[in-house]
């Protein structure tokens, strides 16, 4: 496991705890549902899993993974939306939660407005490659 992914993780954990801590309410009381728009064994469910299984050894409740790959992420995304506002399903977003309002005309849920961020996750660079032939700069 790289060091990275073990201290974001430990660190997301630590603020769980002292959030549930704050809370004053014994959070959580039963599982969590953590939806994870991408197939399992990709990056986002990689993290996701290392993340929920330090919330799960930290809180004491199980944080499960539940993956609901198709339509960009929108499923997962318009599930949690759709979810009782308690606490019991998160959402993993990635950059993808973005850019769908603008590719899709029909998204069921509004991600500025249905959302409230709790920690960011990851931190990542994309890199745009082409072959050296391509006569670009």
């Amino acid at each position: 496991m790289k060091i990275q992914a073990f201290l974001a993780a430990v660190a997301t954990a630590g603020g769980a705890a002292m959030a549930a801590e704050e809370i004053g309410q014994g959070y959580p009381q039963r599982p969590v549902r953590v939806l994870v728009g991408l197939a399992p064994g990709g990056g986002t469910d990689t993290y996701a899993r290392l993340i929920s299984q330090k919330l799960t050894d930290t809180l004491g409740q199980q944080f499960i993974v539940d993956n609901r790959p198709s339509a960009g992420g929108n499923i997962a995304g318009e599930m949690t939306a759709r979810a009782a506002p308690d606490g019991y399903t998160l959402w993993v977003a990635t950059p993808t939660s973005v850019i769908n309002p603008y590719l899709w005309r029909d998204l069921r849920y509004d991600v500025l407005k249905d959302f409230a961020p709790v920690v960011q996750l990851v931190n990542s660079q994309f890199v745009l490659s082409v072959n050296n032939s391509v006569p670009v700069a």
